[in-house]
């Protein structure tokens, strides 16, 4: 399935579904946003689009989390967050990156780095051992450039 960017304002998203192919469209539920831009951003899961909608060029635009079609299982969340509107033109989101987004996923992070390796451990004496080792180098250096010049 393919979502497909709006230049002309319309109260809809639309996408395409490649097989078979059809047209889908969804429109704006009343009385919350009217004619507007839309510019997909990506998938967040096999359902769930997210979308950047907005009304005009000098509005700020708006995250709106939407499915493809209008069925009795459609989602539609507005304001998921909004972007400035000088930076919505040229806005691209990482999406599909966070588990359990619609909270029945059982997706995992995409890496779990886990416990760093020195936690744990105190190395507070090895911060000490550095600032006493940089001490004694610029005495040392002071105490040598005395010898030379007098």
């Amino acid at each position: 399935m393919l979502a497909l960017e709006t230049r002309i304002p319309g109260p809809l998203s639309s996408s395409v579904q490649v097989d078979p192919v059809k047209s889908l469209r969804h429109l704006f539920p009343d009385d919350t946003i009217g004619p507007a831009t839309v510019r997909p951003m990506g998938w967040l899961d096999d359902r769930l689009q997210l979308l950047l909608v907005q009304e005009s060029f000098d509005d700020d635009a708006e995250f709106v989390v939407t499915t493809p079609t209008e069925t009795q299982t459609s989602t539609w969340r507005r304001s998921v967050g909004t972007v400035a509107p000088g930076a919505a033109q040229s806005l691209s989101v990482a999406v599909d990156l966070i588990p359990d987004l619609d909270g029945r996923s059982a997706q995992r992070l995409t890496h779990d780095f886990g416990e760093p390796k020195w936690a744990g451990r105190d190395i507070s004496w090895l911060i000490g051992l550095g600032v006493a080792g940089a001490l004694s180098v610029l005495y040392g250096l002071r105490w040598v450039w005395r010898r030379r010049t007098g």
